[in-house]
């Protein structure tokens, strides 16, 4: 599996204050046999970091990881909050981090204000960016409407897998099952912090079971495959 929405990196926003806490994270994605992990710290306030700093604590990590002899490949990107920034002028300056130096770039939205969601995925889209929706699944004003739309527009959508096998609420587990059922959903990811649990290998078991093998590693597996690469 690939995990392409993480809070493992420490120091950077609310998903570990500890190197020993962001090790414990990366160990269980190995543990359930990812092999490659993408780092997406927050980019809303009060996270905003630096793209350097981003950067530097980033490849500390990476070496930290590899003393520890674990056998996950890391990639770094961000998780943007779009509202009231220039996301456009943001990221053609280097201020804010696409995945792995590709297109991709993965944002999100607030989670109760409704939001002109699709109309900034047309936005990046017609910059020369493929945007990834996060958890469109907790978005109280999210319809399958507008996922249809996100995907006309050329975006992309995630969906948590906590959303699907753990304690989200009955109202998010209904419609992300309703995004993977309708072919809306185009990842599933973890969005794991420290304190949360990690649900993507049951997610996995889940889908395979309820929507087939071919389902679980096009969600799981293949198209993540084509965001790593930058494809």
């Amino acid at each position: 599996m690939i995990d392409i929405h993480t809070h493992i990196l420490p120091f950077l926003d609310d998903g570990s204050d500890s190197i020993d806490k962001s090790l414990y994270l990366l160990q269980e994605e190995e543990k359930m046999g990812v092999t490659d992990v993408v780092c997406t710290p927050h980019f809303r306030a009060p996270h905003i970091k630096s793209a350097e700093e981003t950067k530097a604590v980033f490849e500390d990590f990476k070496l930290k990881a590899k003393e520890k002899g674990m056998n996950v490949n890391l990639h770094l990107g961000q998780e943007i909050a779009v509202e009231g920034k220039d996301v456009k002028g943001l990221l053609r300056d280097g201020e804010i981090l696409t995945v792995n130096d590709s297109k991709w770039v993965l944002i999100e939205f607030d989670f109760v204000k409704k939001c002109e969601i699709v109309e900034m995925v047309y936005e990046l889209r017609n910059s020369g960016y493929i945007p990834i929706v996060a958890h469109l699944e907790r978005y109280h004003y999210a319809t399958e409407d507008i996922a249809y739309e996100i995907k006309v527009e050329g975006g992309y959508i995630q969906v948590n897998a906590g959303a699907l096998v753990g304690k989200s609420a009955r109202k998010n587990k209904k419609f992300a099952k309703r995004l993977i059922k309708g072919g809306f959903a185009d990842f599933i990811a973890s969005d794991v912090h420290y304190g949360r649990a990690n649900n993507l290998l049951k997610a996995y078991n889940y889908v395979e079971k309820k929507f087939g093998l071919p389902a679980a590693e096009v969600l799981f597996k293949i198209n993540a495959k084509k965001v790593i690469k930058g494809l």
